[in-house]
């Protein structure tokens, strides 16, 4: 089967966050700004649904909230809704087949989610991607 791969895109200016040019496990990458302390910098983040793999020019400091932003808008992608397990807030990208991947802002923190706006357009995209039924 398959790995469930997401393509992203901001959602305030809804450009694309994906990385073609930097792969993570033979897949393009999500490119985001983010902001730690007082020091900026990039993070590639995988496009992998549960993969934590990641490339970033910072140090991350365990359990440490981190900003993240657009490259492109340069908005904060970090909500007002909160982690589940830590508390810190959740940061939100949109999904290119409708809905939203979120993933928590805390360094180490494992949880995220995915919502989507029409489930039944998303079934139907995942099962064209993954050719499912072949």
């Amino acid at each position: 089967m398959n790995e469930l791969q997401f393509d992203v895109n901001c959602p305030h200016c809804k450009r694309s966050l994906m990385d073609p040019y930097r792969m993570i496990n033979n897949k393009p990458s999500i490119r985001v700004n983010i902001k730690s302390g007082d020091v900026s910098g990039s993070i590639r983040l995988s496009s992998v649904y549960g993969c934590y793999d990641y490339f970033t020019d910072l140090k991350l400091i365990k359990n440490q909230i981190v900003e993240f932003s657009c490259p492109h808008c340069k908005e904060i992608l970090n909500s007002l809704d909160k982690c589940s397990e830590c508390d810190a807030p959740m940061v939100n990208f949109k999904l290119s087949i409708g809905g939203i991947v979120c993933i928590c802002s805390r360094s180490g923190c494992k949880n995220h989610s995915v919502g989507f706006v029409d489930l039944s357009s998303a079934l139907n995209s995942f099962y064209q991607q993954y050719k499912y039924g072949d």
